[in-house]
């Protein structure tokens, strides 16, 4: 994600923008893939793993919508 980022900053033509949201888009897939793969591995029991759950789409939606506001 941040070489894509990285790369926006840089970007002179329209190319390099299609490169940037490639990388971009790729680096996020690998970090909410993971996130939600550790979230499931740190409870053994499901009403915990339900809960954990729960909090983290609780605050991926808080901050999407704290970011919205900006």
């Amino acid at each position: 994600m941040a070489a894509g980022y990285a790369l926006g900053y840089f970007a002179t033509s329209v190319i390099w923008v299609h490169a940037m949201i490639i990388l971009i888009s790729i680096g996020t897939g690998f970090f909410k893939g993971n996130l939600n793969a550790l979230v499931g591995e740190l409870y053994d029991d499901n009403t915990r793993k339900d809960a954990a759950f729960s909090l983290l789409y609780t605050f991926v939606n808080l901050g999407s919508f704290i970011g919205s506001l900006t």
